[in-house]
């Protein structure tokens, strides 16, 4: 698989969720190693493997490096930390139990223990039920029946968002994988797209 392929599908993301043929070919790439290589300042060690274990799952390594590898597990515990509301702290907290619960019924065990195989096809189901979610919400809202102002929090919706968020901002990717303007720069009215590399700008 083509690390900046996936990219450039994922990118497109608008609205809740990726389309099943998105997370499939960013579930389908290389196992990578899956080892929580960061300490928590917010979940304990069971949610913490748990979530690095899904993050990558979502953003394997390739020829690129995954999740992991760019610290997003790390940026999500921190960012939960520091700027969600304490009762979204605490859905996403029941968040994560719940998937642990779910791959327990299915698989035995936890769902940082199961095969890599096994956290894929969890992680579709969730995904697809969660597209669902949203879209219901979505339309709900347009019908008058929930308030706009009204909070929506959908954990696999928050942790996805998440997760790409901080891969796409990470300095790896922002540098290596997209291209990178940096500010404050040279201003070029007008250049080939050649000299782009055809790629979607990070800045």
């Amino acid at each position: 698989m083509d690390r900046r392929e996936a990219i450039k599908k994922t990118i497109l993301l608008t609205g809740y969720a990726l389309s099943a043929p998105t997370l499939h070919t960013l579930l389908s790439s290389c196992t990578p190693e899956r080892e929580v290589n960061w300490t928590p300042r917010f979940f304990d060690a069971s949610q913490a493997a748990t979530l690095t274990h899904m993050a990558e799952t979502l953003l394997p390594r390739t020829k690129t490096p995954g999740a992991i590898d760019t610290g997003v597990p790390a940026f999500m515990d921190l960012i939960i930390r520091d700027t969600f509301l304490p009762e979204d702290q605490q859905k996403f907290i029941a968040g994560l139990a719940d998937v642990d619960d779910r791959a327990v019924k299915a698989f035995g065990k936890p769902f940082a223990e199961c095969k890599i195989k096994q956290q894929h096809q969890l992680m579709e189901q969730i995904d697809a039920e969660a597209a669902a979610d949203g879209k219901a919400h979505k339309e709900a809202v347009k019908a008058g029946r929930v308030s706009r102002d009204e909070p929506y929090f959908n954990f696999f919706l928050a942790f996805k968002w998440l997760a790409l968020y901080g891969y796409f901002t990470s300095e790896f990717v922002g540098t290596k994988v997209l291209n990178y303007d940096p500010i404050p720069g040279g201003y070029k009215g007008c250049i080939p797209l050649s000299e782009t590399g055809n790629r979607n700008w990070s800045l």
